[in-house]
């Protein structure tokens, strides 16, 4: 993954010590180390945390990483089903019970959040049509 600043996204306000910061943070365990990764004093990090830009950064670098990491358990997912299901012939019962309960928790796990998701998406219409019944009348 490139940095923001390899790429040019980041945003002209931060200074190259506080992006530097950003990338400390999403790297180590802690802010102590952080700090301590990005060469900045511990104060001044969580100085830096308060202030809006480098908080939005930090967020979007944040999502950044957490969507590349969606993506590739994605592409893991047909192996981890497949795996699931060649243990449901396995010799051991505890296996074979283990696999199928897996592959039903994970079944309704994903029922239950594609019913959610219908039932959200009703709702984020009825809400669209009354805004829009609002501001249509006088």
């Amino acid at each position: 993954m490139n940095t923001p600043e390899q790429n040019g996204t980041h945003p002209a306000s931060l200074t190259r010590r506080q992006l530097r910061a950003v990338s400390a943070i999403l790297e180590a365990p802690n802010m102590e180390a952080a700090a301590r990764r990005a060469r900045v004093g511990r104060t001044t990090l969580y100085t830096w945390l308060r202030d809006p830009t480098f908080r939005d950064e930090l967020s979007r670098r944040q999502a950044e990483v957490f969507d590349t990491a969606l993506a590739r358990l994605k592409c893991l997912a047909g192996d981890a089903v497949n795996g699931l299901g060649k243990l449901i012939d396995a010799k051991s019962e505890t296996v074979k019970r283990a696999a199928c309960r897996d592959i039903l928790d994970a079944t309704l796990k994903m029922k239950e959040v594609h019913e959610l998701d219908d039932r959200l998406t009703a709702i984020e219409k009825i809400l669209e049509e009354m805004e829009h019944e609002q501001s249509a009348t006088p």
